[in-house]
């Protein structure tokens, strides 16, 4: 690891106890809550955090524990961790920030970073310092504190915080984030966060209650953007109704018992506008299984407002909804499920998706349509070896195909070619409504795929090389792959292993690093050639004499060819956001 704000090269390498922002902790830190005065920081002994909020009244003298948790709280070393008998001085201790992804928030004259830890805080970060500028701690995720201030944290009783994505949005010279909880609960929070060094919590979308009963676990990234109803306006937040943990466990699909919703919500007030589900008033036929993936929103007119939804589920269906802007609510929203990649009553075809879809508009021999892709993956249990996963390209001609009432057409997704080993490309990919890319069995795709250049880009992660039983102390391995792939029809770009022969081999090449891998970052510093990372593995994707020997740099290099024709690409008016690092979830 490389601390970014180090000045000694001692705080780099694989020690995650040294350096980086834990190690600049400054005491008293800035902790807030959205308690009775939420805008003012706990102060010293604060009478807020009392026995039962920090659920301790079980506990051997809770009432000095509470002090000394206060303390805690507020960054001072009251365990002496470090054994020097000091107990006033900072502790320099951050707990994990498994799935969450820090989010780079620039303002006028400084920049922060925001990012969740397990312990239960959203922290804000001086992206120039390192310092804390402040830390936020759900109310009901108070209870966490006491395990890891006892550090009774073990891996088989694994304890979630604030582990969710976070989106940040400005409006009206204002600025705003919002944070899910993913395993750590069904709850999202907004915090205006105009003020740098001083937020104030706004409101929270409370899951398993009220308008949100059936918002399960929030894992999905909260997607920003506006409709307009009957000639108003409105800036508002969609995202998936999140994980059941059934799924931790079902072996067969069974219809999940919340969580598969869409929620489209004013984000002003955190009040509903919309739920999209199997019932109601904006009924979809279909949604049977949870929707922890963000929501792919596309923007076609470039209007600002949102035309599409696309999103996958945890029973494998792939769904698009269409949004009539400045119709009345009841008249706005239609959608069908488009095409199901899983079967029932299948254990090697119980395909899940984790990870929005990624869209490209496609012209090409006559044909019109957008490009839909999405990969399948159990990211839950990344050891599973009992699963056909694959990666879908579909092609939607529906949404350039109006009826007789002016409303976008379905497609009818029949014909889908068949890829993988044996059958590594088709004749004439326009007699087929797409194709599936098959991967080896027990092979998945955990991160999200990606669209650049008219080629199709994701990485997978085979376990079958980790040789490990899940939760137990040794760290599983396995390998990763990335692939690059033509888009259009999904066959290999060159002859990448020099076999004489352009088949299904050259479609990848292995990552030098083991384990799970990450999802693959387009960086352009350099219009000209843009370079691409997959973690700390990272080539440009123009092709040059250079790569010859090399075959990740080879591949990567088929993405833009001899030179970057990523600059002279249409920018359309969407875009693919950054999903949140895939690590495994137990």
């Amino acid at each position: 690891a490389h601390d970014w704000w180090a000045t000694s090269s001692e705080l780099n390498g694989p020690f995650v106890g040294r350096g980086g922002a834990a190690a600049r902790q400054a005491t008293p830190r800035n902790v807030y809550s959205n308690m009775s005065n939420p805008n003012t920081p706990f102060s010293d002994g604060d009478s807020r955090l009392t026995e039962r909020k920090l659920d301790i009244r079980s506990e051997p003298n809770s009432a000095s524990l509470r002090i000394s948790m206060v303390d805690w709280i507020r960054g001072y070393d009251a365990t002496d961790l470090d054994g020097d008998g000091v107990l006033n001085e900072p502790r320099y201790q951050m707990a994990d920030p498994l799935h969450s992804e820090p989010l780079f928030f620039q303002y006028s004259d400084k920049a922060s970073v925001f990012i969740g830890t397990n312990e239960g805080y959203l922290l804000s970060i001086d992206a120039e310092t390192g310092q804390e500028n402040w830390a936020f701690i759900p109310e009901d995720l108070l209870p966490n504190l006491h395990k890891y201030y006892e550090n009774n944290n073990v891996f088989n009783s694994k304890t979630y915080g604030m582990d969710g994505a976070i989106n940040a949005w400005t409006e009206d010279d204002r600025s705003y984030i919002i944070v899910g909880q993913r395993r750590g609960g069904r709850n999202y929070y907004v915090l205006d966060v105009t003020n740098r060094t001083q937020p104030e919590f706004k409101y929270m979308i409370k899951g398993g209650e009220g308008d949100f009963d059936e918002l399960a676990q929030s894992w999905s990234k909260p997607t920003i953007t506006k409709i307009e109803i009957g000639g108003v306006v409105k800036r508002v937040l969609v995202f998936g109704g999140g994980y059941d943990t059934n799924q931790d466990s079902n072996t067969l699909r069974d219809r999940d018992n919340e969580g598969a919703s869409v929620f489209i919500v004013d984000a002003s007030d955190g009040s509903l506008i919309a739920e999209i589900k199997d019932s109601g008033q904006h009924r979809v036929n279909g949604m049977d299984y949870s929707i922890p993936a963000r929501i792919a929103v596309i923007d076609r007119d470039f209007d600002g407002l949102m035309d599409h939804m696309y999103f996958g589920d945890m029973g494998g269906n792939l769904f698009r909804v269409d949004v009539y802007n400045g119709e009345s609510l009841n008249r706005m929203f239609e959608g069908e499920k488009i095409y199901t990649t899983s079967q029932n009553f299948s254990i090697s075809k119980n395909r899940r998706f984790y990870y929005a879809p990624d869209v490209a508009e496609i012209v090409h021999k006559q044909e019109h349509y957008y490009a839909v892709s999405i990969g399948s993956g159990y990211r839950a249990h990344p050891l599973n070896e009992n699963i056909d996963d694959s990666v879908l390209m579909l092609k939607d001609k529906g949404v350039f195909a109006k009826d007789n009432d002016g409303k976008y057409t379905f497609p009818n997704l029949t014909n889908i070619a068949q890829l993988d080993a044996s059958t590594p490309s088709v004749d004439d990919i326009s007699a087929y409504d797409g194709y599936e890319f098959n991967l080896t069995r027990g092979e998945k795709v955990i991160t999200g795929v990606t669209i650049i250049n008219s080629k199709l880009v994701f990485t997978t992660y085979d376990p079958s090389t980790a040789g490990l039983i899940e939760n137990t102390c040794s760290a599983a391995q396995g390998g990763g792959r990335i692939y690059v792939i033509d888009l259009l029809d999904g066959s290999a770009l060159l002859d990448n292993d020099g076999d004489g022969d352009i088949d299904f081999d050259d479609t990848y090449v292995k990552l030098d690093k083991s384990g799970i891998p990450a999802e693959p970052r387009l960086i352009i510093t350099d219009p000209e050639a843009p370079t691409l990372c997959v973690g700390t593995e990272c080539a440009d994707t123009v092709q040059t004499d250079d790569d010859v020997n090399d075959d990740f740099k080879s591949l990567l290099g088929t993405i833009s060819g001899p030179r970057s024709r990523l600059n002279q690409v249409f920018t359309n008016s969407w875009s693919t956001e950054i999903e949140p690092t895939t690590k495994d979830d137990n």
